[in-house]
Protein backbone atom coordinates (compact mmCIF):
# COMPACT_ATOMS: atom_id res chain seq x y z
CA UNK A 1 0.00 0.00 0.00
CA UNK A 2 1.18 3.74 -0.82
CA UNK A 3 1.90 6.27 2.28
CA UNK A 4 4.23 8.97 0.36
CA UNK A 5 3.07 11.59 -1.30
CA UNK A 6 3.16 11.61 -5.16
CA UNK A 7 4.47 15.58 -5.01
CA UNK A 8 6.86 14.08 -2.78
CA UNK A 9 8.41 11.15 -4.88
CA UNK A 10 8.50 13.06 -7.41
CA UNK A 11 10.36 16.53 -5.96
CA UNK A 12 13.22 13.35 -5.52
CA UNK A 13 12.70 11.95 -9.05
CA UNK A 14 13.04 15.29 -10.51
CA UNK A 15 16.05 17.08 -8.18
CA UNK A 16 18.17 13.34 -9.47
CA UNK A 17 17.20 14.71 -12.55
CA UNK A 18 18.21 18.11 -13.00
CA UNK A 19 21.51 17.21 -10.83
CA UNK A 20 22.74 16.25 -13.81
CA UNK A 21 21.23 18.66 -16.19
CA UNK A 22 20.79 22.36 -15.74
CA UNK A 23 16.21 21.88 -17.15
CA UNK A 24 14.65 18.64 -17.16
CA UNK A 25 12.75 19.93 -20.46
CA UNK A 26 16.51 19.79 -22.28
CA UNK A 27 18.27 16.96 -23.41
CA UNK A 28 20.81 15.43 -21.60
CA UNK A 29 22.03 12.58 -19.03
CA UNK A 30 18.78 14.14 -16.57
CA UNK A 31 16.66 13.08 -19.44
CA UNK A 32 17.96 9.40 -19.13
CA UNK A 33 17.36 9.18 -15.61
CA UNK A 34 13.94 10.28 -16.03
CA UNK A 35 13.61 8.02 -19.03
CA UNK A 36 15.03 5.30 -16.07
CA UNK A 37 12.91 6.67 -13.47
CA UNK A 38 9.39 5.98 -16.11
CA UNK A 39 10.37 2.18 -17.12
CA UNK A 40 10.53 1.87 -13.00
CA UNK A 41 6.79 3.11 -12.76
CA UNK A 42 5.98 1.18 -15.99
CA UNK A 43 7.13 -1.83 -13.82
CA UNK A 44 5.77 -1.66 -10.57
CA UNK A 45 1.81 -0.54 -12.62
CA UNK A 46 2.29 -4.19 -14.15
CA UNK A 47 3.24 -5.31 -10.31
CA UNK A 48 0.09 -3.63 -9.05
CA UNK A 49 -2.34 -4.67 -11.81
CA UNK A 50 -0.37 -8.41 -11.13
CA UNK A 51 -1.67 -8.31 -7.77
CA UNK A 52 -5.27 -9.61 -7.81
CA UNK A 53 -4.58 -13.67 -7.15
CA UNK A 54 -3.22 -12.74 -3.53
CA UNK A 55 -6.42 -11.78 -2.27
CA UNK A 56 -8.80 -14.17 -5.06
CA UNK A 57 -6.75 -17.04 -2.72
CA UNK A 58 -8.05 -15.77 0.69
CA UNK A 59 -11.37 -15.80 -1.07
CA UNK A 60 -10.59 -19.82 -2.56
CA UNK A 61 -10.02 -20.60 1.29
CA UNK A 62 -12.61 -19.45 2.62
CA UNK A 63 -15.38 -20.01 0.08
CA UNK A 64 -14.00 -23.73 0.26
CA UNK A 65 -14.78 -24.00 3.95
CA UNK A 66 -17.80 -22.19 3.50
CA UNK A 67 -19.06 -24.38 0.92
CA UNK A 68 -17.94 -27.26 2.96
CA UNK A 69 -19.95 -26.60 6.13
CA UNK A 70 -22.81 -25.53 4.05
CA UNK A 71 -22.79 -28.83 2.22
CA UNK A 72 -23.15 -30.69 5.48
CA UNK A 73 -25.91 -28.09 6.98
CA UNK A 74 -28.88 -29.92 6.53
CA UNK A 75 -31.58 -29.70 8.11
CA UNK A 76 -31.87 -33.19 9.41
CA UNK A 77 -28.29 -32.82 10.84
CA UNK A 78 -28.05 -29.54 12.59
CA UNK A 79 -27.65 -29.02 16.14
CA UNK A 80 -25.86 -26.28 18.13
CA UNK A 81 -22.25 -27.49 17.47
CA UNK A 82 -23.16 -27.49 13.59
CA UNK A 83 -25.04 -24.27 14.00
CA UNK A 84 -21.79 -22.49 15.62
CA UNK A 85 -19.54 -23.93 12.64
CA UNK A 86 -21.80 -22.30 10.17
CA UNK A 87 -22.02 -19.20 11.82
CA UNK A 88 -18.19 -19.25 12.24
CA UNK A 89 -17.75 -19.99 8.68
CA UNK A 90 -20.51 -17.58 7.41
CA UNK A 91 -18.55 -14.45 9.48
CA UNK A 92 -15.33 -15.65 8.08
CA UNK A 93 -16.63 -15.65 4.79
CA UNK A 94 -18.18 -12.35 4.84
CA UNK A 95 -15.43 -10.37 6.27
CA UNK A 96 -12.91 -12.17 3.41
CA UNK A 97 -15.45 -10.19 1.37
CA UNK A 98 -14.96 -6.87 3.29
CA UNK A 99 -11.74 -7.14 3.32
CA UNK A 100 -10.90 -8.29 -0.71
CA UNK A 101 -13.14 -4.63 -1.16
CA UNK A 102 -10.53 -2.86 0.66
CA UNK A 103 -7.79 -4.55 -0.78
CA UNK A 104 -9.28 -3.74 -4.34
CA UNK A 105 -9.68 0.06 -3.25
CA UNK A 106 -6.29 0.31 -1.52
CA UNK A 107 -4.76 -0.99 -5.18
CA UNK A 108 -6.69 1.45 -7.46
CA UNK A 109 -4.96 4.19 -5.56
CA UNK A 110 -1.54 2.39 -5.53
CA UNK A 111 -2.51 2.52 -9.19
CA UNK A 112 -3.21 5.68 -9.52
CA UNK A 113 -0.52 6.84 -7.14
CA UNK A 114 2.04 5.56 -10.06
CA UNK A 115 0.12 6.11 -12.82
CA UNK A 116 0.37 10.43 -11.48
CA UNK A 117 4.15 10.04 -11.43
CA UNK A 118 4.13 8.66 -14.54
CA UNK A 119 2.49 11.49 -16.30
CA UNK A 120 4.36 14.24 -14.63
CA UNK A 121 7.55 12.75 -16.04
CA UNK A 122 6.18 12.01 -19.18
CA UNK A 123 5.32 16.02 -19.68
CA UNK A 124 8.76 16.73 -18.82
CA UNK A 125 10.30 14.29 -21.25
CA UNK A 126 7.41 15.55 -23.64
CA UNK A 127 5.90 12.33 -24.17
CA UNK A 128 2.34 13.43 -22.98
CA UNK A 129 1.22 13.79 -26.76
CA UNK A 130 0.91 9.96 -26.91
CA UNK A 131 -1.49 9.15 -24.35
CA UNK A 132 -5.11 9.93 -24.19
CA UNK A 133 -5.99 13.86 -23.34
CA UNK A 134 -7.43 13.74 -20.01
CA UNK A 135 -6.23 10.51 -18.50
CA UNK A 136 -5.54 10.37 -15.21
CA UNK A 137 -7.73 13.49 -13.89
CA UNK A 138 -10.66 12.48 -11.38
CA UNK A 139 -13.51 13.13 -11.07
CA UNK A 140 -14.85 16.32 -9.51
CA UNK A 141 -17.73 15.10 -7.87
CA UNK A 142 -18.63 12.25 -7.03
CA UNK A 143 -21.94 11.49 -8.03
CA UNK A 144 -22.20 7.84 -9.82
CA UNK A 145 -20.91 4.52 -9.31
CA UNK A 146 -18.10 4.33 -11.81
CA UNK A 147 -17.44 7.62 -10.83
CA UNK A 148 -16.98 6.24 -7.51
CA UNK A 149 -14.73 3.53 -8.45
CA UNK A 150 -12.68 6.11 -10.83
CA UNK A 151 -9.38 4.43 -8.99
CA UNK A 152 -9.91 0.88 -10.44
CA UNK A 153 -8.96 0.16 -14.16
CA UNK A 154 -11.14 -1.19 -15.90
CA UNK A 155 -10.12 -5.00 -15.76
CA UNK A 156 -10.91 -4.30 -11.77
CA UNK A 157 -14.16 -3.37 -12.65
CA UNK A 158 -15.32 -7.01 -13.32
CA UNK A 159 -13.21 -7.84 -9.90
CA UNK A 160 -15.45 -5.43 -7.71
CA UNK A 161 -18.67 -6.77 -9.15
CA UNK A 162 -17.81 -10.55 -8.40
CA UNK A 163 -16.75 -9.51 -4.74
CA UNK A 164 -20.05 -7.96 -4.39
CA UNK A 165 -21.92 -10.87 -5.82
CA UNK A 166 -19.59 -13.05 -3.78
CA UNK A 167 -20.73 -11.04 -0.49
CA UNK A 168 -24.35 -11.29 -1.33
CA UNK A 169 -24.27 -15.09 -2.35
CA UNK A 170 -23.12 -15.38 1.57
CA UNK A 171 -25.31 -13.21 2.95
CA UNK A 172 -28.31 -14.57 0.83
CA UNK A 173 -26.88 -18.50 2.09
CA UNK A 174 -27.07 -17.23 5.74
CA UNK A 175 -30.17 -16.00 5.32
CA UNK A 176 -31.56 -19.25 3.84
CA UNK A 177 -30.00 -21.68 6.01
CA UNK A 178 -30.29 -20.40 9.47
CA UNK A 179 -32.53 -22.34 11.40
CA UNK A 180 -33.95 -18.77 13.50
CA UNK A 181 -36.07 -17.00 11.35
CA UNK A 182 -36.95 -14.51 13.65
CA UNK A 183 -32.88 -13.23 14.53
CA UNK A 184 -32.08 -14.08 10.12
CA UNK A 185 -33.81 -10.88 9.09
CA UNK A 186 -32.08 -8.82 11.07
CA UNK A 187 -28.85 -10.01 10.79
CA UNK A 188 -28.95 -10.20 7.16
CA UNK A 189 -30.33 -6.45 6.95
CA UNK A 190 -27.28 -5.40 9.01
CA UNK A 191 -25.06 -7.48 7.01
CA UNK A 192 -26.07 -5.50 4.04
CA UNK A 193 -25.80 -2.26 5.11
CA UNK A 194 -22.54 -2.95 6.84
CA UNK A 195 -20.93 -3.96 3.49
CA UNK A 196 -22.30 -1.19 1.32
CA UNK A 197 -21.43 1.52 3.86
CA UNK A 198 -17.64 -0.66 3.89
CA UNK A 199 -17.57 -0.73 0.44
CA UNK A 200 -18.81 3.15 -0.41
CA UNK A 201 -16.21 4.32 2.15
CA UNK A 202 -12.66 2.97 1.78
CA UNK A 203 -13.52 3.62 -2.44
CA UNK A 204 -14.52 6.79 -1.02
CA UNK A 205 -11.33 7.12 1.19
CA UNK A 206 -9.08 6.46 -1.11
CA UNK A 207 -10.42 8.74 -3.87
CA UNK A 208 -10.79 12.02 -2.46
CA UNK A 209 -7.37 11.21 -0.67
CA UNK A 210 -5.36 10.64 -4.11
CA UNK A 211 -7.57 13.79 -4.97
CA UNK A 212 -5.44 15.97 -2.06
CA UNK A 213 -1.56 14.13 -3.38
CA UNK A 214 -1.85 13.45 -6.77
CA UNK A 215 0.47 16.23 -8.74
CA UNK A 216 -2.34 17.64 -11.36
CA UNK A 217 -1.27 18.01 -15.15
CA UNK A 218 0.65 20.69 -16.12
CA UNK A 219 2.13 22.02 -12.87
CA UNK A 220 5.84 21.00 -14.34
CA UNK A 221 8.60 20.05 -11.72
CA UNK A 222 7.98 20.30 -8.31
CA UNK A 223 10.27 22.18 -5.60
CA UNK A 224 12.93 19.83 -4.52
Amino acid sequence: MVDASPGRFLSYVFSAAMSESDSPYQNGPGMDRLAGFHHTISEQLNARLAESPRFFAVLVVASTAYGFVLWNFGPETRNSAKNSAFLLVSVVAYAAGLWSHWYLAALGYAFRFLQNTQHRIEEALGWDSYRPRGTGNPPERITTLPRLLWLLPGIYHAHFFGLSLFLVAVIGSFWWHWPNRHTVNYWTAAALVIAAVTIFSVNYHYLTKFKRKRVPQGTGPPPS
